[in-house]
């Protein structure tokens, strides 16, 4: 079985999804996404780049391969102000294990919330980041805080950082009880999963992000990640009343979002298309399906001439994505004559 990834950005929703087979695979291509991210906000200008992250374990996979994707593209790290996209207040703590992994990467510039001991309460906390993240983040050109790369993962209910669904809490009154602060952070009380109180990024600052990874890996995780895409996919026509936070992300955001799933959280990218291949050519943008497999056997001419296209689509698409208001069918019909030819004669076959 010869395996060709059809990875490319939808012009619809700026949004691409990139299959990997496992945890180590996903990190690996996660943080050479995000190095090339940070590469291209950095074109143009010596001032400071702005990261957000968050924790999980296959965030801390990624940061801690991004140090060498960060020398290969030339990104200086010593540019790069991260910060945290959430945090929780008990006796587990998410940055200390990320802030070691980056200063390794020779990230040393961090933004982190107080301690609850140090701020008095944890809403105290949440106000203080907040008013810190306005202070040292980079500005756009309203002045407000500049997320060149933001790095979320989702969780086994579809929480994205400290964003907890509203209808699926432990304490029983089924809503999270939160008070966004400064309009920067929330202050999280009553979480549906320990501690009971938070630090995180508000959905408002989230999608500010240029450019958003979200990490979605193992199988605990793949009811929610269906849930969401599905949540997202139906929006544009039948809004959902309480969509998990992770399909407001995929909703909501204002920048460029990378999706990066794995075969356990998402199995359904690694089907072998087969004969639908024959039916559906290239000629459309999947939203769950980015994965294409070919037998050698069926088609022994076809797997390097696929994965040509492949490479030109997404190259085409990439160029293209940055136009507003272009459509798939507009691209196909700007796209070179060699896949047009070759989708005809795939679907002829």
């Amino acid at each position: 079985m010869a395996e060709a990834r059809l990875e490319i950005p939808n012009p619809i929703t700026n949004q691409e999804i990139i299959p990997a087979i496992d945890q180590a695979e996903l990190a690996q291509r996660a943080a050479k996404g995000i190095a090339a991210a940070l590469a291209v906000a950095a074109e143009g200008h010596d001032g400071p780049l702005s990261l957000g992250l968050a924790g999980g374990r296959a965030a801390l996979a990624t940061i801690k391969l991004l140090g060498a994707e960060l020398v290969e593209k030339g990104v200086d790290p010593s540019r790069i102000v991260a910060f945290a996209a959430d945090e929780r207040h008990g006796e587990q703590l998410n940055w200390p294990e990320i802030g070691v992994l980056l200063r390794e990467a020779g990230v040393t510039n961090h933004i982190v919330p107080p301690a609850a001991t140090e701020a008095g309460t944890v809403g105290v906390a949440a106000q203080q980041y907040a008013t810190a993240l306005q202070t040292n983040l980079p500005k756009d050109s309203n002045g407000k805080p500049r997320i060149d790369v933001l790095v979320l993962s989702i969780g086994e209910d579809g929480h994205v950082a400290s964003e907890f669904p509203t209808d699926s809490t432990e304490d029983g009154t089924g809503i999270a009880t939160v008070s966004v602060t400064n309009g920067y952070t929330t202050w999280v009380q009553h979480s549906p999963k320990a501690p009971s109180e938070r630090v995180s990024l508000s959905y408002d600052l989230m999608n500010t992000s240029r450019h958003t990874f979200l990490l979605v890996s193992g199988s605990g995780k793949q009811a929610a990640y269906q849930k969401a895409r599905a949540q997202h996919e139906r929006t544009p026509h039948f809004p959902v009343a309480h969509p998990l936070p992770a399909a407001r992300i995929m909703n909501e955001t204002n920048g460029f979002l990378t999706i990066l799933v794995d075969r356990d959280a998402e199995p359904r990218n690694f089907r072998g298309l087969g004969a639908e291949l024959a039916a559906v050519g290239l000629g459309q943008v999947f939203p769950d399906t980015m994965y294409v497999e070919v037998q050698e056997s069926a088609q022994p001419n076809k797997v390097t001439k696929l994965q040509t296209i492949i490479d030109s689509l997404r190259q085409h698409m990439t160029n293209l994505i940055v136009k507003q208001g272009e459509r798939w069918d507009e691209y196909l019909t700007k796209a070179p004559e060699e896949i047009r030819e070759t989708e005809q004669e795939i679907e002829g076959e």
